[in-house]
């Protein structure tokens, strides 16, 4: 069976690398990072990759974060790209931001 692949949007190259390790430690998963957003919706639109959940920063740099997030599950066979804000408790009006742009989890 292959392994889901998780892809991962962080706003910088460190903590994006972070959690690909920590990702790729837990088994059964084959995270990939994404650079921008451009390449995140390449990355959902080509099947070889089989993009099945994104891990996001909750400062992930768009400025229109559900007309991004739109776009990356449009490329997705299912359309049912899980999105899971990741790290701190990021406050009540940014859970409130996530929820509204289709953020899955938080």
């Amino acid at each position: 069976m292959r392994e889901a692949t998780i892809l991962v949007l962080e706003s910088t190259p460190e903590r994006a690398d972070a959690l690909v390790r920590r990702v790729r430690d837990l088994g059964g998963y084959r995270p990939i990072a994404a650079k921008t957003p451009e390449q995140a919706i390449r990355m959902t639109d080509d099947a070889r990759f089989g993009v099945r959940a994104a891990l996001m920063a909750p400062d992930y740099p768009v400025a229109d974060l559900a007309g991004a997030l739109d776009a990356l599950r449009a490329g997705t066979v299912s359309r049912r790209l899980r999105f899971v804000a990741i790290g701190a408790h990021p406050g009540t009006e940014t859970l409130g931001r996530l929820r509204d742009a289709g953020v899955d989890l938080a």
